[in-house]
């Protein structure tokens, strides 16, 4: 029959991979492209936009700061030395943050627009800041008010000045980025595009080369996967079509042929085998045909075999009578070894629960250590906060004494007041006798105002006194709490040790408890196994009987042998010319 195709599998797999890897390589080389343009596009944008809008935050949440500790300054840390000088060199620490910021700003603005808003954020800043060093000018020179006044006065506009072009910088820094996004977006879409074009013709020109490779190389493959699936199912009786290419496709076809043809005789004599028939002869088709190799070492090893076997079952039966009587002697020994094992299994198992009970004690110790430290520590911390609290009340008092001393001079004032008015309602005669009265209840109210005052600022410095004295004492409770808290931890890492401990204690006792049970099951296992292993002696040595006489239906092989089989020489030269095969392949490929 006359072949119709010259071209080799290599050759048509290659032209098939060729044509595929040129399409994925169009495909791959697009989509770099495209995406190498986005991702330069997308480090310009953050660079020059994202950066920068996040450098322009910073900046403003360290202005934040500048505000927050001046502030501070002014009415929260009046008289705290420690915290003022903190404050200070806070605001120092922030102003230099912002500057470092701003400066980074500068270098990374690319339009003019965004520029000039810098400059006017800049001197907005810069005039804050001076602002700041004025009111903490003042502040040091002892004049707190004027500090206070000339921050609501000056600070306070100038700060919201600054804040306000700092957030209109920073929406115009986003109203940027957003613009250059949205053309990123764009041209990602038309690369999107492009790509699924590519792709498209990608997969033509792949439907193209497997359409190739299945005409030429799939279907007769698929017919020889058939066939082999029914070869290896057990199935010989299989029909080929020959093939009409002349490549390796055509020569495997021509080969599985030739191979079930060779089945074929293989399974005829496998079925005399079968049968027990040893007598049968097999000449193999080559000095390489393994499986007719063993077919002749088969049958000759199985007339040796069933030779011995005979042998054996006389010998089973003989030893298996010796068996049963050791395994008598077996059973009774391990039936001892599995009652003192039981004795030594209690005696383990009360320690084990005794052990376990200990250390259940332990972990309630330690639970009760865990409450008294919890206990200690919120005692602890109620007395800080009577501590802060008693820190307010003296802070407290003393402005007070400032008002009562405020109260005094106004007394002061009015009692001067009252004799003025006495004088000139004197000078007055007759008309001014009313009036003269009345100054001086002005006058004794005055008096009584100022000993008020006095009385009160007296039993205010008491109350101070009194205040500092109970600080002193819960400064000492809070320290001896602190003690206390020391000393429950160690007692609770000496507890944990004790019930850690106790817990393995436990779990070894009560391995040793299970291994104990598991060796008592081994040993009634063997007093059952010897048991059981004298009554099977007994029926293997029936069964030995009955081996013989199924032995008796095989045909084995009586002196010479004549297999005809390979030896380790070369081919036996007395080959069956009818079970013979001789197949011719062709070697090109």
């Amino acid at each position: 029959m006359k072949k119709k195709s010259k071209m080799t599998v290599g050759m048509q797999l290659l032209l098939a991979l060729g044509l595929m890897f040129l399409s994925v390589f169009i495909v791959g080389a697009c989509g770099y492209l495209m995406r190498n343009n986005s991702v330069e596009v997308e480090t310009e944008l953050y660079n020059n936009y994202g950066e920068t809008q996040g450098e322009a935050a910073m900046g403003f949440a360290e202005f934040q700061n500048v505000k927050v500790q001046l502030r501070n300054i002014l009415y929260i840390y009046v008289g705290d030395d420690t915290n003022l000088q903190a404050s200070k060199k806070s605001i120092e620490k922030a102003k230099d943050i912002v500057n470092e910021y701003m400066t980074e700003v500068k270098s990374d603005l690319k339009d003019s627009g965004t520029k000039a808003l810098y400059e006017k954020v800049k001197k907005n800043i810069d005039a804050y800041f001076d602002d700041t060093d004025k009111c903490i000018e003042y502040f040091d020179a002892g004049k707190i008010q004027d500090a206070r006044n000339y921050l609501h006065d000056n600070g306070v506009k100038s700060a919201n000045t600054a804040e306000e072009n700092i957030k209109k910088l920073i929406n115009e820094i986003d109203k940027y980025a957003q613009k250059k996004q949205n053309y990123v977006t764009e041209q990602n879409k038309i690369g999107d595009y492009f790509v699924a074009v590519v792709m498209l013709l990608a997969l033509l020109n792949a439907c193209v080369a497997l359409w190739f490779i299945t005409t030429t190389i799939r279907n007769p493959l698929v017919e020889l996967a058939k066939a082999a699936k029914k070869v290896s199912a057990g199935e010989v009786d299989v029909d080929i079509t020959p093939s009409k290419i002349d490549n390796e496709v055509g020569a495997l076809v021509d080969g599985f042929q030739a191979m079930i043809a060779n089945l074929k005789k293989q399974a005829e004599v496998l079925g005399k085998i079968a049968d027990g028939d040893f007598t049968v002869s097999y000449q193999p088709s080559s000095q390489n045909d393994v499986v007719g190799n063993a077919i002749v070492r088969l049958i000759e090893d199985n007339n040796t075999a069933f030779s011995k076997i005979r042998n054996a079952a006389e010998q089973i039966d003989n030893g298996s009578s010796q068996i049963a009587s050791a395994s008598q002697t077996l059973a009774q020994g391990s039936s001892e070894q599995a009652s003192a094992i039981q004795q030594i299994t209690a005696s383990v198992t009360d320690i084990a629960n005794k052990t376990k009970d200990n250390a259940r004690k332990a972990s309630e110790v330690n639970d009760i250590v865990i409450r008294a430290k919890s206990d200690a520590d919120e005692g602890n911390r109620c007395m800080k906060e009577m501590i802060v609290a008693m820190h307010e009340i003296n802070e407290a008092s003393e402005n007070i004494q400032k008002i009562i001393k405020v109260i005094d001079d106004i007394a002061f004032n009015t009692n001067i007041l009252a004799l003025n008015a006495t004088v000139e309602a004197a000078r007055a005669g007759e008309q001014g006798k009313g009036f003269a009265v009345v100054a001086e209840e002005v006058r004794n109210l005055a008096g009584r105002s100022a000993e008020a005052s006095r009385q009160t600022a007296e039993m205010i410095e008491d109350s101070i006194e009194k205040v500092k004295h109970g600080s002193a004492l819960v400064g000492d409770t809070e320290r001896a709490l602190e003690v206390i808290s020391d000393m429950i931890d160690n007692i609770m890492g000496l507890s944990a040790n004790i019930s850690s401990a106790s817990s393995e204690q436990a779990t070894a006792t009560s391995q040793i408890d299970d291994a104990l049970a598991q060796v008592a099951q081994v040993v009634q296992t063997n007093s059952a196994t010897s048991e059981e292993c004298a009554s099977a002696s007994e029926e293997l040595s029936g069964q030995a009987h009955g081996l013989e006489n199924i032995l008796t239906r095989f045909k084995i092989k009586d002196g010479q042998n004549n297999f005809g089989y390979i030896s380790n020489n070369g081919i036996s030269d007395d080959y069956n010319s009818d079970i013979r095969l001789e197949t011719t392949y062709d070697t090109k490929y």
